[in-house]
C-alpha cells in the first residue's frame, strides 16, 4: 500500500507541477506536458488494473484460505472417519478370530474326547481279547491238566498193580529158590526173568511218575 500512495501523490503532485508551468511553457514543452499527462493517466490505470488485481489475488487468496481450511476439515473429518472405520473393522476382525478361536477350541476339545473315546474303546478290544485269549489258555491248560491227572492215576493204579505183583513174584520166586527137584529149574528161571522184565518196567514208571497213588488189596 506504500507504493500505491506514493504513486498516487507523485502523480498528483506532477499534474499540479505541469498545470502551474503550462500557460508559460512553449509548444514543445506543452506536448511533452500532454504526453506526461498521458502517462500519468497511463499510470493511474495500471495503478487502479493492480489495485483490482491485489484485491482479486486477496479475494483468492481469501477463497483459497477458506478452501485451505475446509479442506483440513475435510480431511480430519475423514481422518476421524477412517480410524473409527478401521477402529470398526479392527474390532469386528477380533470379535471373528475370537469367535473363530473358541469354535476351534470346542472342535478341539470334541476330538480329543473322541480320540479318548477311541483309544479307549481300542484298549478294552486288546483287553477283552487278551481275556479271552487267556480264557482259552486255561481252558486247554485245565483239560490237558485233566488229561495228566487222569493219565497219573491211571498209571499210578498200574505202578501199584505191578508193584503187587512183584512182591507176589518174589514170594513165588523165594518159594521157587528152595531145593527141589532138578525138574523145577526151569520153572524158577522163567520166574526170575519174568521178576526182572517187572521190575524194569516199574523203574520206567516210577521214573515218570514219582509220586504214585496205590490202591490197597482191598480198594481193587
Amino acid at each position: 500500500m506504500s507504493g500505491s500512495i506514493n504513486a498516487v501523490y507523485l502523480s498528483g503532485f506532477l499534474e499540479r507541477e505541469l498545470s502551474r508551468s503550462t500557460s508559460e511553457a512553449p509548444v514543445s514543452v506543452k506536448a511533452a506536458i500532454i504526453s506526461l499527462h498521458c502517462c500519468i493517466d497511463n499510470l493511474r490505470c495500471m495503478l487502479r488494473e493492480g489495485e483490482s488485481r491485489a484485491e482479486h489475488l486477496h479475494k483468492q487468496l481469501q477463497l483459497a484460505n477458506q478452501r485451505r481450511t475446509l479442506l483440513i476439515e475435510e480431511l480430519e473429518n475423514n481422518q476421524i472417519s477412517i480410524e473409527q472405520g478401521y477402529e470398526t473393522r479392527l474390532r469386528e476382525t477380533e470379535d471373528r478370530y475370537r469367535a473363530r478361536f473358541l469354535q476351534m477350541e470346542d472342535k478341539f476339545r470334541l476330538d480329543k474326547r473322541e480320540i479318548q473315546h477311541e483309544v479307549e474303546q481300542r484298549k478294552l478290544s486288546r483287553l477283552r481279547q487278551v481275556e479271552t485269549s487267556t480264557k482259552n489258555k486255561v481252558m486247554l491248560l485245565e483239560r490237558q491238566n485233566s488229561r495228566l491227572l487222569e493219565e497219573n492215576r491211571l498209571q499210578s493204579e498200574t505202578l501199584c498193580r505191578l508193584e503187587q505183583l512183584i512182591r507176589q513174584l518174589r514170594t513165588e520166586l523165594s518159594k521157587a529158590i528152595q531145593p527141589r527137584p532138578a525138574e523145577d529149574n526151569t520153572s524158577s528161571f522163567f520166574y526170575k526173568q519174568k521178576l526182572e522184565i517187572v521190575v524194569a518196567h516199574n523203574k520206567r514208571l516210577r521214573e515218570k511218575n514219582p509220586r504214585p497213588y496205590c490202591f490197597s488189596e482191598e480198594e481193587n
